[in-house]
């Protein structure tokens, strides 16, 4: 699971890249609130399968994770990596 705010795009694609290929899904939580951003997130997104959740504010990190982890278990995970936009697998 990924917490993003306004993340540089480029970095996400070889985040994600990283996280496909050792995972077996991807959450998105995105806290720009803008939605361009939130457009451009979502088309990586779909490149990958990954599920986005936009949040119509940024509200904080732990906010997005609990959002994610809730997301996560509702899909019938058992577990969950978390992580920001900065980091790579």
């Amino acid at each position: 699971m990924v917490v993003t705010y306004h993340p540089r795009f480029d970095r996400l694609r070889r985040q994600f890249d990283a996280l496909a290929a050792q995972t077996d899904g991807i959450v998105v939580v995105d806290n720009s609130g803008d939605p361009a951003s939130t457009e451009a997130i979502a088309s990586i997104c779909r490149r990958y399968g990954a599920t986005l959740l936009p949040q119509p504010t940024n509200r904080g990190l732990a906010a997005g994770f609990n959002a994610g982890l809730r997301a996560i278990g509702l899909a019938g995970f058992t577990h969950g990596l978390l992580m920001d936009q900065d980091s790579l697998p």
